[in-house]
């Protein structure tokens, strides 16, 4: 399958050749790979990152781009299946990791077509169309920014004005540019065959 997002043409990074040493290596050059590597090499640790083909290839350029609060449930029907702290918990971990993302592109500066659009959750049934009202009430409630919109051809529709829709293999190079700035080590197009025990 293709992907729009590995259209770009890339610059790439050695394959790993002899022997390296390292406090910490990473294994995977997707998006959380490269933000490990980033974020501790920003602190000074000895890092490597070792990828099997290059940056942002696997399910990075496979992802949609875009930067949602929750996960795929409704919020009303999230707090069946997990339980009203759980969930309330879940939907803010990820708009604060949204607000790092966004602190981070700013911060570094990284050109990766980042755009604050907002997203619409919209019902195709009066079943749905329920569910969607009980998540916008139970989300104004939990004080997380909603706002009922109409949408011609749906019963039901609100609007999440903190979502955002990014390019996350531009994101995961640019920031992989930085990490090695930072002293971190990327190697592509070297694939692990095993792993042992650390040696002191």
């Amino acid at each position: 399958m293709s992907s729009p997002w590995l259209t770009d043409p890339i610059s790439p990074r050695e394959s790993l050749q002899g022997e390296q040493r390292c406090s910490i290596i990473i294994l995977g050059g997707g998006l959380v790979g490269v933000a490990a590597a980033y974020f501790l090499s920003r602190e000074g640790c000895d890092v490597a990152l070792v990828e099997k083909g290059s940056l942002g290839t696997g399910a990075t350029g496979r992802s949609t781009g875009f930067l949602l609060s929750g996960i795929h449930h409704y919020y009303s029907k999230s707090k069946e299946i997990h339980g009203p702290q759980k969930t309330k918990t879940i939907w803010e971990l990820t708009r604060q990791n949204h607000a790092l993302l966004e602190e981070v592109i700013r911060l570094e500066n990284l050109s990766c077509d980042y755009q604050k659009t907002g997203s619409y959750r919209a019902a195709s049934s009066e079943a749905e169309a329920k569910v969607l009202q009980e998540s916008a009430e139970q989300l104004e409630r939990d004080r997380v920014a909603v706002e009922r919109r109409s949408l011609p051809g749906f019963p039901e529709a609100f609007f999440s004005p903190e979502d955002a829709l990014f390019h996350p293999v531009k994101f995961v190079r640019e920031l992989a540019w930085v990490a090695e700035k930072n002293g971190a080590r990327i190697f592509e197009k070297s694939k692990v065959e095993s792993v042992h025990d650390a040696l002191v």
